[in-house]
C-alpha cells in the first residue's frame, strides 16, 4: 500500500525523484532546548511534532505537504531552536 500511495502519487508533491521515508527523526542538543519546548513552540504555528523522550522530535510529512511547506519547517524549527522572540 505505502509503495503504491509513493508511486501513485509523487507527482503531486511536486519531487522529481523518489525518496526512501517521510519521516525525520532528529537528537536536540543537551545545550538547547527540549523536545517538549520545540513540539509546544511550533504547536502554536500551527505545525504538529512528535516528542520522543526529553530530546529526540519526529516529523511526518504527509501527502499533502510540499517543497514550500518544507521551507516554512526549516524556517519556524530554526526560530525555534535558536530561541526567536517569536517562540
Amino acid at each position: 500500500m505505502g509503495k503504491y500511495a509513493l508511486d501513485d502519487k509523487i507527482g503531486r508533491v511536486g519531487l522529481r525523484n523518489k525518496f526512501d521515508t517521510n519521516i525525520v527523526i532528529f537528537d536536540l542538543s543537551a545545550s538547547g532546548p527540549t523536545a517538549a519546548d520545540v513540539v509546544g513552540a511550533l504547536l502554536n504555528d500551527g505545525v504538529r511534532l512528535g516528542a520522543f523522550g526529553e530530546r529526540t522530535i519526529r516529523i511526518v510529512c504527509h501527502l499533502g505537504v510540499g517543497p514550500a511547506d518544507g521551507e516554512l519547517l526549516c524556517a519556524l524549527l530554526q526560530g525555534a531552536l535558536e530561541g526567536s522572540p517569536d517562540h
